[in-house]
């Protein structure tokens, strides 16, 4: 599989019980041009998991917001959170300007990324439904706007998708 692109998306992955991983992605057998900007990722598993035989290539992460929660991050077979994973899966990556709450910053190298202890810490309203991030990191994602999904866009798209009031 080549040329994957998962930009500005909003995803609340909740244990809602039946197992399963609950995991925001996924890959195997080692796609190649994967890139993965501006996404907002919240899962109560892993956030990201590989299992990449042959390796995949030129891989991006850049921007976005997720959870590292119950040891979760970026994992792999046979290896650790972070650039274990990335060094084990993955020929050549990008891993910049992404927030990880909950994350073991140690596990984790790359230009630009935070590592909060609280989903608390980085959303305005996380209780009330408001992922937009608070102030804190404004203006940090690579390009200078936000990391994560562009929630103001999103609810502007979505206002009316209920009502059908266009």
């Amino acid at each position: 599989t080549y040329r994957i692109s998962i930009t500005d998306n909003l995803l609340n992955i909740a244990d809602v019980g039946g197992g399963g991983s609950r995991r925001a992605h996924q890959f195997g057998r080692g796609p190649a041009d994967v890139q993965m900007i501006n996404n907002t990722w919240m899962t109560t598993g892993d956030c990201g998991f590989h299992e990449n035989s042959p390796k995949a290539a030129r891989t991006i992460w850049k921007s976005n917001v997720f959870s590292a929660s119950n040891s979760g991050g970026i994992w792999g077979t046979a290896t650790g959170e972070g650039d274990s994973t990335f060094s084990g899966h993955f020929t050549n990556h990008e891993f910049s300007y992404n927030v990880l709450y909950e994350a073991t910053g140690t596990s984790y190298t790359g230009t630009g990324n935070q590592f909060p202890s609280s989903k608390n810490d980085v959303f305005t309203d996380h209780a009330g439904g408001d992922y937009t991030v608070k102030a804190a990191y404004q203006n940090d994602g690579h390009d200078g706007t936000d990391p994560g999904c562009d929630i103001a866009a999103l609810n502007a798209a979505i206002l009316h998708s209920v009502d059908g009031q266009w």
